[in-house]
Parts: structure tokens; sequence; C-alpha cells
């Protein structure tokens, strides 16, 4: 019995002082430790929108054609100029813009430009796939759905 009480004694003990060590390192090392500066996420950067994701695929580099010939009479080839100079006029306001954003100093402005310029795109897609589905006429000529 006096052994029990004696090893209970020293446990007892024991978890006393590690109680206090650990408070003392606890202590020293609040007292050495610099102030913990709050770390910000940095904003996610932008990327610049290209043609290709907004353009028609095949009309990536096409020109603006208005020269009038003897192949204008027929329908096909005046819609496809009129299509070709649609894809055109857009590329270069698409590029004027993204001038414009990449002219920006600051990297927010610079990702909200380009953000915009993508919703812009997008909402002039939208219209472009509307006025084709309905068969509207645009520059004496019907966009027809190829996928129909």
């Amino acid at each position: 019995m006096k052994f029990f009480s004696l090893l209970i004694s020293i446990i007892f003990v024991a978890c006393l002082c590690v109680q206090a060590f650990a408070e003392e390192i606890e202590l020293n090392l609040d007292e050495t430790q610099q102030p913990v500066q709050q770390i910000t996420s940095p904003t996610p950067i932008i990327l610049a929108p290209k043609w290709e994701e907004f353009c028609e695929p095949g009309y990536e580099n096409v020109e603006a054609s208005d020269r009038a010939d003897w192949f204008n009479l027929l329908s096909f080839v005046k819609s496809e100029r009129a299509k070709r100079t649609y894809w055109a006029e857009r590329r270069e306001s698409f590029n004027k813009y993204l001038n414009y954003c990449k002219a920006k100093v600051d990297d927010n402005d610079r990702g909200e430009c380009y953000t915009d310029l993508r919703q812009i795109e997008l909402n002039k897609n939208e219209v472009y796939n509307s006025q084709r589905k309905q068969g509207l006429y645009q520059s004496d000529m019907i966009i027809k759905d190829s996928s129909k």
C-alpha cells in the first residue's frame, strides 16, 4: 500500500511540474513572437478574352468586303459577304475595346474591363443566334441556322 501511495504522489507531482513547465514555455513563446499579420488572399487575375471565344468558327480572321461585282447577283454569295462583313466589324469592335482594357494601369480595373467585354460579346452572340434562329433579314439576307 505504501508503494501505491508513493506512486500516486510521484505521478501527481510530475503532472504539476509538467503543467507548470508547459505554461512557462507558452509564456516565453508569447513574449518572443511577433504579432501575426493577417494575410489576405490576392484577387484572382482575370485574363484577357480572346476573339476566338466569341467568333463563329471559320470567321476568326475575315476581312470586310464591300466590293460590288456580278457575283452579288447570286444570293448565297451576297449572304456570305454580309456574314463575313458582320464578323469583321465585330472583330474590329472587339479589338478596340480590348486595347482600351489593356491600357488600364490597375489590375482590378483591367479585370473588370475584361469581364465587361466578355459580357458584351456574349450578349452580341445571343442576339446573333436569336436572329439566326428566327430567320430575320439582315443586310438583305436571311441568316439560316445551319444545324437544321
